[in-house]
């Protein structure tokens, strides 16, 4: 979920609004993070979860997420 640029469609909908600032906090608290090493594999429900990664600054060497 791209929370920087999900909006209501209509600005004037509070209603929207805080039901996507409730979704949000609602996502950040019950977040965990999983680590992945080489070879590991991770298998997720979209129907059950929400998935992402933080950010990372690439290096275009092949080792951008070392």
């Amino acid at each position: 979920m791209d929370f920087d640029d999900t909006c209501a469609a209509d600005p004037d909908d509070h209603v929207a609004q805080e039901a996507i600032k409730e979704l949000y906090t609602y996502v950040c608290d019950a977040q965990e993070k999983v680590v992945l090493e080489p070879g590991d594999a991770i298998f997720l429900d979209n129907y059950r979860v929400v998935h992402g990664r933080e950010p990372f600054q690439p290096r275009y060497d092949g080792t951008d997420r070392c």
